[in-house]
């Protein structure tokens, strides 16, 4: 039974399916309150999201966030690209 699996994917019958890779960075900064003469730290998160298809890059680039944008922010944008922009992008590349 694996060869005849090898077989049909060797032959192309069984077509990769697409593939969604996205990568969430945390970025921190710190500002300066020029008023109180101290320093506060904050984070935000910068994700970028690629789409292969058959080993070609369909798409690839940032999602928009907030700014300072949350991890719970970063989850939500990633997931809503995974269940609705991704299927998008990819009927509109077929």
């Amino acid at each position: 039974m694996t060869a005849g699996i090898a077989l049909l994917a060797g032959a192309g019958v069984c077509a990769e399916p697409p593939k969604v890779k996205c990568t969430a960075e945390r970025q921190e900064f710190v500002v300066f309150d020029a008023k109180t003469k101290t320093e506060k730290g904050y984070e935000n998160w910068h994700v970028t999201c690629a789409i292969k298809k058959g080993g070609q890059e369909v798409y690839s680039g940032p999602l928009v966030l907030p700014y300072p944008a949350t991890f719970r922010d970063a989850m939500d944008a990633i997931e809503e690209f995974r269940s609705k922009k991704a299927p998008e992008i990819l009927k509109g590349k077929k």
